[in-house]
């Protein structure tokens, strides 16, 4: 499976506003019950996707290995080249987050042009969270 990013639509085949139970029969996810989520949290093991779940919806996509966007995996990238590539710029602050496992700061940035979070550590993209059109995060 290619998780191609079509901003306010979809990643790949999962697409926003539609309802968890075609994706739960078609594809090998995990419901998470571990954790302090506000909303339902599936699992895909591979290629390492969350999808999070509002009233039985897709309403945002969190992609850890692959988010192909305009023929480029953004998973890896400098955020520097991603602003850069795509001609983008974040929209308000940079959150600064410090995780005890490491104790190396992460950075989430915000492009709302393309309904994306991006989370960053030593200036490269770990994971991008897309959102649907009305989601607001």
């Amino acid at each position: 499976m290619i998780l191609t990013l079509e901003p306010f639509v979809g990643v790949g085949p999962f697409e926003f506003n539609k309802q968890i139970i075609h994706y739960e029969n078609a594809f090998s996810l995990t419901k998470e019950t571990d954790g302090d989520y506000t909303c339902d949290h599936f699992n895909l093991e591979y290629p390492e996707t969350d999808l999070y779940v509002r009233d039985g919806v897709v309403s945002s996509i969190n992609c850890y290995e692959e988010c192909i966007y305009k023929g480029r995996n953004i998973i890896g990238m400098s955020i520097d080249e991603f602003m850069n590539f795509y001609e983008l710029s974040p929209v308000g602050n940079v959150d600064e987050l410090l995780f005890e496992e490491d104790n190396i700061p992460q950075y989430v940035y915000e492009f709302d042009q393309i309904g994306l979070q991006v989370w960053v550590k030593n200036r490269e993209i770990l994971n991008v969270i897309a959102s649907g059109a009305d989601e607001e995060e």
